[in-house]
C-alpha cells in the first residue's frame, strides 16, 4: 500500500517539530562546516560574494564566530579594508582602517564602547558593501583576554542592524548559519 503524499509530509512536519530546538543551530553550524572554503589570492578566505545581497551577513557571523581573541583584516574588492580585534562574540577595536571615511572616531579609543557603536556599524556597512566580494585573514592577536567584557558585543550589533540593510534584514538567528543551509527547520537565537 502507498502512503498518500499528504500523510508523508505530515510526518515530516511532526518530525521537524520534534526536532530538539536546541539542536537546530548545532546542525546548522555543522552543515556549514561541511562547505568547502573558498581561498582567494593571497590566502584570504572569501566570505561574501559578488551575488551575495547583503555581505553584512557574512561579516556579523565571522566575528560572532570567532571565540578566541584574534585580529580580523576584512578587504572588499571596492579597495576598502578594517582590521578589529574580536574576541568572545564581541568586537573590541579598530585597529586599521582604509578607504573608508567616518572611521577616525573608531580608531581614537582604547575599546570600542556604546559611543562609537552607530560609528563602527557605518564603517562595517561601508566595506561589506552589496555586490562586492568580501574576504578574511585572521591572525593571533595582541589581546591577552583580561579585556574581554569590554568591546561591542556582536548581537547588540545584529540587533541595531536590523532594518538598516537594504537587501535583507539581519536579525540574530542569521548569525547561526549561512543561507541555504537549513532546509527549512527554524533557527532560534537565545541570549545567555
Amino acid at each position: 500500500m502507498a502512503w498518500p503524499v499528504a500523510d508523508g509530509l505530515q510526518m515530516q512536519e511532526r518530525a521537524d517539530k520534534a526536532l530538539n530546538k536546541g539542536t537546530v543551530p548545532i546542525v546548522a553550524r555543522l552543515k556549514a562546516l561541511q562547505r568547502p572554503a573558498h581561498v582567494a589570492p593571497g590566502g584570504a578566505r572569501v566570505i561574501a560574494d559578488f551575488s551575495d545581497p547583503n555581505p553584512m551577513i557574512a561579516l556579523m557571523r565571522e566575528m560572532n564566530e570567532t571565540i578566541l581573541a584574534r585580529s580580523v583584516r576584512v578587504e572588499s574588492s571596492s579597495g576598502m579594508g578594517l582590521t578589529l580585534e574580536v574576541a568572545g562574540r564581541r568586537v573590541l577595536r579598530l585597529t586599521e582602517a582604509t578607504g573608508v571615511s567616518g572611521a577616525e572616531a573608531c580608531l581614537a579609543v582604547p575599546a570600542l564602547e556604546d559611543e562609537q557603536k552607530d560609528d563602527l556599524i557605518k564603517v562595517m556597512q561601508a566595506v561589506a558593501a552589496p555586490r562586492h566580494e568580501l574576504r578574511v585573514t585572521t591572525f593571533p592577536s595582541n589581546e591577552t583576554g583580561e579585556g574581554v567584557s569590554v568591546g561591542l558585543p556582536v548581537a547588540l550589533l545584529a540587533d541595531l542592524l536590523t532594518g538598516r540593510c537594504p537587501m535583507q534584514p539581519l536579525t540574530p538567528s542569521l548569525l547561526q548559519a549561512p543561507r541555504g543551509t537549513l532546509t527549512g527547520l527554524p533557527v532560534r537565537w537565545r541570549r545567555r
